[in-house]
């Protein structure tokens, strides 16, 4: 919808997508990162940033790219969220990185993907242009979004173009959707524990522990856990289940219903 709409006021324009829950600390070398996406941006290219991973995370997905002198590397492979053995020996071959969900292309190559790969969804967009920038623009989006698969870019299109290619960044980045990340980006105490509630801990290492101050928590001999008190769901899991964190969700509204989501 985006890059259509962009397209009818500049058809040569070119687009940096974030997504909206993702942190980024060094903004400068984000900037120039995303810069030098837009200066290689092309009517063919689909550009992806991966960041250079400090751990076997299980909670990321991974890119693998064809290492060459270039900063801008074609990309081999997609592997979303591997098990942690895998996980290891993407670390350890060097050429995978964290797949960061921002893209950077011009609106003529993602609609050239979309007529490709998802042709009902350009046909669809294609024949709304002519309600764009007016008053009939909304009634006429609900109508196309309900043709719509709910199937997502990376599916869609990134695993099935031969034009991904992926820049390497360099940036601070923290998916703040998952506790590693939360865990990461926040001040931990002696023990590397995140606390935000009132506890009492003993012989805790490396967990999260959060909670209202009118409830104590008080636990002993853990590391690399998760205890959420959160309204009427107490969530205590190991800090590294969090590719999990779907299947909980999903459990919970199957089996015990929706107010406890």
């Amino acid at each position: 919808y985006a890059c259509t709409k962009i397209s009818v006021e500049n058809p040569n324009a070119k687009v940096v997508i974030c997504p909206s829950d993702h942190a980024i600390l060094n903004e400068e070398l984000f900037f120039q990162t995303v810069k030098d996406g837009f200066n290689q941006a092309d009517d063919f290219k689909l550009i992806t940033i991966g960041i250079n991973p400090t751990r076997p995370d299980t909670g990321y997905g991974y890119i693998q790219y064809r290492d060459t002198e270039d900063s801008l590397k074609k990309v081999k492979t997609f592997t979303e969220k591997p098990n942690i053995e895998l996980a290891e020996k993407f670390i350890e071959s060097g050429d995978y990185v964290w797949n960061a969900g921002i893209f950077i292309w011009k609106v003529s190559a993602i609609d050239t993907a979309f007529e490709e790969f998802m042709p009902e969804i350009h046909e669809a967009f294609a024949d709304i242009k002519p309600f764009l920038f007016t008053d009939k623009e909304n009634d006429a989006v609900k109508s196309v979004y309900m043709q719509c698969r709910g199937t997502s870019v990376d599916y869609g299109i990134m695993e099935k173009s031969k034009e991904v290619y992926v820049l390497l960044g360099n940036f601070h980045w923290l998916d703040l959707g998952y506790w590693n990340s939360l865990h990461e980006s926040l001040d931990t105490d002696e023990n590397d524990n995140l606390i935000q509630g009132n506890s009492l801990l003993y012989n805790v290492r490396n967990t999260i522990v959060r909670g209202n101050q009118d409830k104590l928590i008080v636990a002993e001999d853990l590391d690399n856990y998760v205890i959420a008190d959160c309204d009427n769901v107490l969530l205590i899991c190991k800090k590294d289940s969090e590719a999990r964190m779907r299947e909980f969700v999903n459990d919970v509204k199957n089996k015990k219903g929706e107010d406890f989501l």
